[in-house]
Order: C-alpha cells, then sequence, then structure tokens
C-alpha cells in the first residue's frame, strides 16, 4: 500500500495539475478554484509532512 501510495499520489496530482492548473492548460478554472487547486496541490503536501512527524520539514 505504501508504494502504491508513493507512486500514485504525486502522478494523480501531477496529471491533475497538467489538466487544469498550469498555466497552458487547456481547461481554464475560474480565479476561485484555480486558488483552491493551487492550496490543495500545494499546502497537502505540508500538511502531510506535519501528520507524519516531520514537522520542520511541514513548516517550510
Amino acid at each position: 500500500m505504501r508504494v502504491l501510495l508513493a507512486i500514485g499520489a504525486p502522478l494523480i496530482i501531477a496529471i491533475v495539475w497538467g489538466v487544469f492548473g498550469s498555466p497552458r492548460s487547456q481547461v481554464q478554472l475560474s480565479m476561485s478554484m484555480h486558488i483552491m487547486l493551487e492550496l490543495l496541490v500545494f499546502g497537502l503536501p505540508s500538511v502531510a509532512l506535519y501528520a507524519t512527524g516531520k514537522h520542520w520539514i511541514g513548516y517550510t
């Protein structure tokens, strides 16, 4: 399960970012949806690091 999550989670996030979030994406989101996507893509790793006990990495 750990290997599946270690490979699958970044792959899914990269695909979602490529389709919806990148500057040259085919699908243009509204500004509020784009900000929410950015918070999810860039904030979720910090929350995950903090939750696993790596507090000093999660803050940076």
